[in-house]
Parts: C-alpha cells; sequence; structure tokens
C-alpha cells in the first residue's frame, strides 16, 4: 500500500467491451482514487461504458474534489448516455473546486 500512496499519477482505459460500470464498480474505484492523497494528474477514458451514469458521475465527481493537488484531469466519458443533471453538477464542482488545476480535458460528446 506504500507504493501506491506515493503515486502521483493515473492513467485508466475502461475497454468498450466493458461497457457495463455499475453502482459497485463506481464505488469501489471512488474508493481507490480517494486513497491515492498524491495524484496530481488523472486520466479516466470510460467511452462507451453505458452503465456510467448518474450515480457514478456523483461518486466520481466526490472522489475528485478530495485531491486538491491536482494539476491535470482528463475525463473521457463519450456516450455514457446515463449521466444527467446531478452528475455533471458533481463533476463541475468538484473540477471547480480544485485551485491548482492547470489542465482539463473533458469529453462528454455523445452523452445524453
Amino acid at each position: 500500500m506504500i507504493v501506491a500512496q506515493s503515486l502521483t499519477a493515473i492513467h485508466l482505459v475502461v475497454a468498450e467491451s466493458a461497457k457495463f460500470v455499475g453502482h459497485a464498480g463506481s464505488v469501489a474505484l471512488g474508493q481507490a482514487l480517494g486513497a491515492l492523497r498524491n495524484l496530481t494528474t488523472i486520466h479516466l477514458d470510460f467511452n462507451g461504458c453505458q452503465g456510467f451514469g448518474d450515480a457514478a458521475a456523483v461518486i466520481l465527481g466526490q472522489a475528485l474534489g478530495r485531491h486538491r493537488n491536482l494539476a491535470a484531469v482528463t475525463l473521457i466519458l463519450e456516450s455514457c448516455n446515463g449521466i444527467a443533471n446531478a452528475g455533471f453538477a458533481a463533476l463541475a464542482q468538484a473540477l471547480g473546486a480544485l485551485q491548482n488545476l492547470s489542465a482539463v480535458h473533458l469529453n462528454l460528446s455523445h452523452t445524453s
């Protein structure tokens, strides 16, 4: 666990073949990201994950909001059709609170 705690960057791509990242997977990801306190760069690609919806976006927003040292964030949520107002609001609030953020890449194309 000491190695994981010292990580400063994470790059996660969830293959389109794993289309359904449900609530349990979102909670586990949020908890894992929350434990990585030294992250300065996060790249998360959920392109085509139809199960990544509003609840998952809220959990992800809460996890991102805990990382005050983040300088770069990439979120690819293309074709994640279940994200609605609550999810977008949580992500926006989290990104807006990150004072050290200098780069953001956010792909929300083809979301509903």
